[in-house]
């Protein structure tokens, strides 16, 4: 097994007493792990991220744009009422190009 950087992933853990109202989500990335939690207010998927760092570059962002594009599929796909996104976002607030770039992009597409 390799283990630290750059190797990873990511994982939920949760009670087993649990399992009953939690369906597992297949996401076919390795950046993404999610599962659907069954609520009396309706089904939450929950998901843990692995976002791409930041390193200026033209296929960061195209990167990034697509991890969201997976997050809104995953979200639709699963007729999900909530969604929780949580994890190594890698937003740094400062910087322009993630916020602006990314909100553009979004809203473009």
């Amino acid at each position: 097994m390799l283990v630290g950087r750059p190797f990873g992933g990511t994982a939920i853990l949760y009670r087993k007493s649990l399992a009953n109202i939690i369906k597992i989500v297949n996401t076919s990335s390795w950046r993404i792990t999610a599962l659907l939690l069954h609520s009396e207010d309706g089904p939450v998927l929950c998901c843990n991220v692995y976002m791409p760092t930041d390193n200026g570059t033209n296929d960061c962002l195209d990167e990034y744009i697509d991890m969201c594009s997976k997050h809104s599929a995953l979200h639709a796909d699963n007729d999900a009422a909530f969604l929780l996104v949580a994890g190594d976002l890698i937003v740094m607030l400062i910087p322009d190009f993630i916020i602006c770039s990314v909100s553009s992009a979004m809203t473009t597409s």
